[in-house]
């Protein structure tokens, strides 16, 4: 029970810390106006105006998670090394993994808080069309939320040892790939390359297909995402989560504080 108290209170701080920071305002802007884009360039095609709205709105609210989790991500724990805070929180009775866990946690309670509240401001531009609102949007948030549970845990686990700007390129990386890796199998499969399909099988171990959140789709086709695929979505998102919290733990625990 102590423990868990330990990491929530963990998880408090860093929300409030994440929340007085300038950039996530900055990303808040960005997307309101990239919705509000949306709207002015849906009124230019009357009968796909709903399609471009969606279409639009939700990538301003996935840019904008993937913007916090992989910037802001890199400098969460690095931030509490420059400073040497870290050295404070650890003196106390609180374990490292206790402490990836609650910078985690509250990282992703920022995340969410941010992407719902964005996609109240979209429901509101949607929610008059003539179809009504279109619920199938709440898939996509969802797998928004999905991915930024794996590119946060990444995003901190390399931020240990790395600094920022590292942390950044690499994750973003993954992010590309990951996004890429179906074009990759299908490229594999008509490639007389052994040594390239071999490639191709080997990176749906290592890196996160990340197109098994990507439901933008169905939201601006208003289909309903099968019932099967968005419980492998789950389990997915929560295996690679905490395959990367583990490594994230066992990193904080070789590195040298002092």
């Amino acid at each position: 029970m102590n423990s868990l108290k330990l990491v929530f209170a963990v998880a408090k701080n860093s929300y409030k810390e994440i929340i007085r920071d300038r950039i996530l305002y900055g990303i808040l802007v960005f997307t309101v106006l990239l919705i509000g884009l949306s709207r002015v360039m849906g009124g230019l095609s009357f009968a796909e105006q709903e399609r471009i709205i969606v279409d639009f709105g939700l990538a301003g609210v996935h840019i904008s998670v993937v913007i916090l989790s992989v910037f802001i991500g890199s400098s969460l724990v690095s931030k509490e090394f420059e400073k040497r805070t870290v050295l404070t929180l650890l003196v106390r009775p609180l374990e490292r993994y206790q402490y990836i866990c609650g910078k985690f946690i509250g990282f992703i309670a920022v995340i969410a808080s941010l992407s719902i509240g964005l996609f109240a401001v979209l429901i509101l531009i949607t929610g008059a069309f003539e179809n009504g609102f279109n619920f199938t949007m709440l898939y996509t948030l969802h797998g928004f939320i999905l991915e930024s549970l794996v590119l946060a845990s990444l995003t901190i686990a390399f931020s240990i040892y790395s600094k920022p700007i590292i942390s950044v390129s690499f994750v973003l990386g993954v992010f590309i790939i990951g996004h890429w890796l179906d074009n990759l199998n299908y490229f594999a499969k008509s490639s007389e390359s052994k040594v390239f399909r071999f490639m191709a099988e080997i990176s749906n171990y290592i890196f996160p297909n990340l197109e098994l959140w990507n439901w933008k789709s169905q939201a601006v086709n208003r289909e309903i995402v099968p019932f099967q695929q968005f419980l492998n979505a789950n389990y997915n998102a929560i295996a690679w989560t905490g395959i990367f919290l583990c490594v994230a733990v066992l990193l904080f625990r070789k590195k040298d504080c002092a």
